[in-house]
């Protein structure tokens, strides 16, 4: 007994749609983001609270208070890692926004945007910035120029835990010594 055509036809591309989705539905969230920008989202993500202060220095003679918030999230997918803060200090009201992603070439990469210095936000300064995590503390260094001096900035996010985490800030000539420029606590903003 013979099969039609049409039948055969059926039955093949029942047998071919079963195979391609038996072949995708290991693949049916396409790629993932890394294991390393996993971990950092989940460490950091959610609202904190800031408090802190800033050591005597050139922009803050006398130290001063910090306070404000920081909230914490990943992009689409978990590709991508923001921050945003709104902080008030003794220069006046800092507002920023931070973006993370994983680049293959390097790593981690970003930029930031402040508005204390409107040139900041510019993706082709990303190479000044690098960020390291090695599961415990994130590293962001950044370098910026300052009436034609260079100044280097590192800071460090410490003891994270789903509580909270510090922040400390250290700035100076890039080829000099750096100080400690700020220290923050954060706490996280229940919901």
């Amino acid at each position: 007994m013979r099969m039609p055509h049409f039948l055969i036809a059926m039955l093949l591309l029942m047998v071919a749609n079963t195979s391609r989705a038996d072949d995708t539905s290991s693949n049916t969230q396409g790629p993932h983001p890394g294991a390393a920008m996993q971990s950092l989202i989940k460490a950091l993500s959610g609202r904190w609270a800031v408090t802190g202060s800033f050591e005597p220095g050139s922009e803050t003679p006398k130290g001063g208070a910090i306070f404000g918030e920081q909230t914490w999230r990943a992009g689409p997918g978990g590709f991508t890692f923001m921050q945003e803060e709104d902080l008030h200090t003794p220069m006046g009201e800092m507002l920023g926004t931070g973006f993370m992603w994983w680049d293959q070439s390097r790593g981690f990469a970003g930029l930031r945007c402040l508005n204390f210095d409107p040139k900041d936000c510019d993706v082709a300064g990303s190479s000044r910035i690098s960020f390291k995590w090695d599961g415990k503390e994130l590293v962001i260094d950044f370098a910026s120029s300052k009436d034609a001096t260079k100044i280097a900035w590192h800071e460090v996010f410490s003891d994270i835990t789903p509580g909270g985490f510090t922040q400390t800030g250290y700035s100076g000539h890039a080829t000099g010594d750096l100080t400690k420029a700020l220290t923050i606590h954060a706490t996280r903003i229940r919901q």
